[in-house]
């Protein structure tokens, strides 16, 4: 691939997307991961949180039929 083509592919991304530096575009793409790694987290916690309540739920309802 010759120096002009590497030119002319770089500009076409840059035009693509509305101008923007290519730095800009990977710190759009990383708030995006850590976002999406928030929610993630957030997902696993509430999920065990309920993993556990539901435990003693069930745990209280044996204890109360044995006694």
């Amino acid at each position: 691939m010759t120096v002009n083509e590497r030119v002319a592919k770089l500009e076409a991304l840059l035009v693509g997307n509305g101008g923007k530096g290519l730095y800009e575009i990977e710190d759009e793409h990383f708030k995006e991961f850590k976002e999406f790694k928030k929610r993630f987290y957030a997902f696993i916690f509430s999920a065990i949180s309920i993993w556990i309540a539901g435990t003693a739920v069930l745990a209280n309802l044996l204890i109360q039929l044995r006694g």
